[in-house]
């Protein structure tokens, strides 16, 4: 038992990656291929380094979505890098870049009005949504 918590080591660890797992806020294109590895490539390490006489096949099964996640953060950073900013980044981006459309002359800033704050996909309170 660790103090006066009354939590084993093992609920303790499992606490604290569910907390920070439920901190992450920011959405890209990579995100999904990170989770893919946590959950695939632990408990295959996990199971090659406790299992004697393991195959090495279980090696590349564990490395395999490393190598995937390297190669498509690589292959957006050459070829698209919007993919890997935020999605909030990406939606503020595209509002801007509606306002300043090509060939058209620039809008007067105060003539805007300020965009409401959003949080998860939704307005703040005391904000009204059109």
């Amino acid at each position: 038992m660790l103090g006066d918590s009354g939590l084993s080591v093992r609920e303790a660890i499992i606490t604290r990656v569910m907390e920070a797992g439920g901190r992450l806020k920011v959405r890209s294109a990579v995100n999904p291929m990170l989770w893919l590895c946590a959950i695939i490539t632990t408990p295959a390490l996990l199971a090659f380094a406790l299992r004697p006489n393991s195959s090495r096949w279980l090696l590349v099964f564990a490395v395999a979505p490393e190598a995937a996640a390297i190669i498509g953060y690589l292959f957006l950073m050459l070829f698209d890098r919007d993919y890997l900013q935020s999605e909030e980044f990406q939606l503020r981006k595209m509002e801007i870049e509606r306002i300043e459309e090509k060939g058209k002359p620039a809008i007067d800033s105060t003539s805007v009005k300020t965009l409401p704050p959003v949080v998860d996909g939704k307005l703040l309170e005391g904000e009204e949504s059109e």
